[in-house]
């Protein structure tokens, strides 16, 4: 098996130290190598495109040409991913350049995902790639797509699922709302029909799936543990600041 280095990516603002120390240790059996962008806590939503494209450029300068992966302090990776990663980059198709992508399970408690409806039907995350000189990249201010564009890309899905914590919080999935609506109050950036993200809580026709012995994440999620504050809103004890990098051995 072909030897790759992996970079994991994140940035982070409000969130508190433990979610980030338990994103670390959730991929540290697979990644070598983590990136940190610390935004400013003060103001509203930080534009996508920008931060993405700052992330890849303290990847560069820190690792060169690697297989990068992006992750938000709150998703966590299924812990078999340890035993499929490295060989699915491995077995990779000669002459493609290869992007992974993880199938999302939404958590609505701390051991069960929402299978119902669109929630069920959310199309794999697109996630892991190779970073390198000449690729080009999308750039929005809200939801913008990580990985580069262009007709040579081939897209390979692992068996290997990616679990979202935003939603265990009743209260978070009003704030989610919230937030992406204060981002983009006319929907000139997403292609969601509506005036309102009320279907982020919205439990009309609620079903859950217990997560599968053996396709778990660690560290588990504490019931009641992660509060999402909306951007803008800052905290009591937040300070403003320019963006850093902290470059961390897994």
């Amino acid at each position: 098996m072909t030897e790759v280095k992996i970079v994991a990516t994140y940035k982070r603002r409000d969130e508190p130290d433990w979610l980030i120390a338990d994103l670390r240790a959730n991929l540290a059996p697979w990644v070598d190598e983590f990136v940190e962008l610390q935004q400013p806590r003060s103001g509203g939503w930080q534009h996508e495109g920008h931060s993405l494209d700052t992330q890849r450029r303290l990847v560069r300068r820190a690792h060169g040409s690697c297989w990068v992966l992006f992750v938000d302090p709150d998703e966590r990776i299924e812990d078999n991913a340890v035993n499929v990663v490295r060989e699915a980059i491995s077995r990779a198709p000669a002459g493609t350049q290869a992007q992974f992508q993880f199938p999302l399970r939404e958590m609505w408690t701390p051991t069960q995902w929402r299978c119902d409806g669109q929630w069920g039907a959310k199309k794999p995350r697109t996630r892991l790639y190779h970073l390198h000189p000449g690729q080009r990249f999308r750039d929005k201010p809200i939801h913008c797509g990580v990985v580069p564009i262009g007709p040579a890309h081939n897209r390979i899905t692992l068996p290997v699922a990616m679990y979202h914590l935003k939603n265990v919080e009743p209260e978070n999935r009003r704030a989610r709302a919230e937030a992406y609506l204060a981002a983009d109050p006319r929907f000139q950036h997403q292609r969601r029909e509506g005036k309102d993200w009320e279907w982020l809580y919205d439990e009309t026709g609620l079903q859950l799936a217990e997560i599968e012995p053996g396709r778990g994440f660690s560290p588990a999620y504490e019931p009641g543990s992660y509060t999402f504050t909306v951007p803008g809103r800052e905290l009591a004890s937040a300070s403003g600041g320019s963006p850093v990098a902290e470059h961390e051995r897994g």
